[in-house]
């Protein structure tokens, strides 16, 4: 999970970087299957989520793939509406 948070992270301010000079509507799609784990990575992950979905101009859309065993859950309940 930790790699996945740094890509995210790096994914999220190379996006707010691009942000500043060209404003377009952008869809992230996350492909989660998680079997389980840690609260904490969980909730780094879900918070890092939290804060794409938040910049304007981006849908996000979280796809269960089989299984998102309880911070899963909670991930995938960070998409946009």
């Amino acid at each position: 999970i930790r790699s996945s948070l740094s890509s995210i992270n790096d994914n999220i301010n190379d996006n707010e970087e691009n942000n500043n000079t060209h404003q377009e509507e952008l869809e992230i799609v996350i492909l989660l299957e998680s079997p389980g784990g840690s609260v904490q990575e969980y909730g780094l992950a879900s918070d890092q989520i939290q804060r794409l979905r938040s910049e304007p101009g981006i849908t996000l859309t979280i796809c269960v793939d089989r299984v998102a065993a309880s911070g899963g859950y909670m991930m995938a309940c960070r998409s946009s509406p």
